[in-house]
């Protein structure tokens, strides 16, 4: 498969994950709700960042002052942190984990901000700002894991949340190497770095199958949970 559709499969997978997770809003928990939201708000990028991509979206752009659509991309990296952490904030705090979220809200928010005004310009790659956000959707993950792992109620926990989670730090995961050896990567030959794009590309459409089948044990448990209660009701 060539690169471009590759890119093309993750759009649409990307949009067709928050179309589905559009239908059955009502059907997720409040917890989860919160990664509906990061789900949405990476369909919106995705889609932006294809339409800027347009010759006739692009000249009007150009003709704003734009250079290309990393602004973009800056602007995704923050609220990707953002609605992350509200998330996160949420999941570790039903296994009791005392973390100063807002404090690490505001930090880390900061931070970003800092980067794309002073250090990385916003019409350039904010690698540093990447790598910020990816060891705290690492850190938080493995928090999870460790703490699911720990849990005496392990098997009454939400195996929906344990999907969500495995799709951004199987993401988070492989992004962060290549943001931490961006440079050498970038004095790579083509022919290597067209294929460590396909990679990368590979694992984000792992990453949309994982909350894909997430969303579909939400879209089904409310059925399983029905049938249960039929054949708990039948066995008495």
């Amino acid at each position: 498969m060539a690169a471009i559709e590759l890119l093309h499969t993750v759009v649409f997978l990307t949009v067709l994950v928050g179309f589905i997770s559009i239908l059955y809003y009502r059907r997720f928990g409040s917890v989860e709700k919160f990664f509906v939201y990061y789900i949405w708000m990476s369909a919106f990028f995705e889609l932006f960042a294809m339409s800027v991509n347009l010759e006739s979206v692009n000249n009007v752009l150009v003709d704003y002052g734009w250079k290309n659509n990393l602004p973009g991309l800056h602007l995704f990296t923050i609220l990707q942190f953002i609605l992350l952490v509200l998330f996160f904030s949420r999941v570790l705090q039903e296994y009791l984990v005392d973390y100063l979220w807002k404090l690490v809200l505001i930090i880390g928010s900061l931070i970003i901000l800092a980067n794309s005004i002073f250090i990385q310009s916003i019409f350039t790659f904010n690698s540093y700002s990447k790598t910020v956000v990816e060891l705290a959707i690492i850190l938080a993950s493995i928090s999870y894991f460790v703490k699911l792992m720990l849990s005496d109620k392990i098997k009454d926990h939400n195996v929906v949340l344990t999907y969500f989670v495995t799709a951004v730090f199987v993401n988070a995961s492989v992004s962060i190497l290549i943001h931490l050896f961006s440079n050498s990567i970038m004095q790579m030959e083509q022919e290597f770095l067209t294929q460590l794009w396909n990679v990368r590309t590979m694992v984000n459409i792992l990453t949309q199958f994982i909350i894909l089948y997430g969303i579909y044990l939400v879209i089904t448990r409310e059925r399983k949970l029905q049938n249960r209660t039929q054949l708990d009701i039948s066995h008495s």
